[in-house]
């Protein structure tokens, strides 16, 4: 049990690490055009069959290890609040230095592949 409570707490430790790291080396800028999946919009299509703005197509396949449920393990998505807009500038720099993540959150993945769910949550509410 103790092996496993190390291998836990060494792969939040990298993600802290990794986003001081990315957090301290991003420059904000108000201007900032990113687009980044937005949770409530992947996959979704206005009435014309075309993907909505910041909802693309997120590729999700079933996986075992998520008990069969569609995931996809090499990217992540966002969760905005509904009280936020989208393209705050704030959530746009935080979203865009915050994506570095998704390497260390797939290298924790292959490292302890007990991992079920990792997750990075912003003061910002993303």
């Amino acid at each position: 049990m103790e092996e496993m409570f190390h291998k836990k707490s060494e792969a939040v430790r990298r993600l802290v690490e990794a986003a001081e790291e990315a957090h301290l080396k991003h420059e904000f800028d108000a201007d900032l055009q990113y687009e980044y999946f937005n949770a409530v919009l992947i996959n979704e299509r206005d009435k014309d069959g075309n993907f909505l703005e910041l909802g693309k197509e997120f590729i999700l396949a079933p996986n075992d290890h998520f008990n069969n449920l569609p995931v996809n393990i090499s990217l992540s998505d966002v969760q905005v609040p509904t009280n936020m807009y989208n393209k705050d500038p704030a959530i746009v720099n935080g979203v865009y230095w915050s994506e570095s993540l998704n390497k260390v959150f797939v290298d924790n993945f292959d490292r302890d592949p007990s991992l079920i769910w990792q997750y990075f949550g912003s003061a910002k509410g993303f």
